[in-house]
């Protein structure tokens, strides 16, 4: 699934470019606890490709990836903390803590 989502999200080793199917395909994938295809969906509606431009949603799926580990989760999540947006801003010690788990 995920692979399916990547290959229609860059065009790469199919007719064209298709962000609607890979965004179906990476909610698939995320569905089943693939970790990439979460961040990656996050990415979708941060950016509104292939889905309705929604930050709220993207930070709830960026959250979930970032308890598991993905560190591309917790880099996209820091930055929209960081620029306040979809969050409210923590405190600079929650900041902080967050960003010591990523360099762990």
């Amino acid at each position: 699934m995920f692979q399916v989502a990547q290959m229609l999200s860059t065009g790469l080793g199919v007719p064209e470019r298709d962000t609607v199917a890979a965004a179906q395909w990476y909610e698939r994938a995320a569905n089943l606890g693939h970790i990439p295809a979460t961040t990656l969906l996050a990415d979708c509606y941060l950016r509104g490709l292939g889905v309705p431009k929604n930050t709220i949603r993207a930070v709830e799926l960026l959250e979930v990836a970032s308890n598991f580990g993905d560190t591309n989760a917790m880099d996209l999540l820091g930055d929209l903390v960081r620029r306040g947006i979809g969050v409210s801003r923590p405190a600079p010690n929650e900041l902080l803590s967050s960003f010591r788990k990523l360099l762990n």
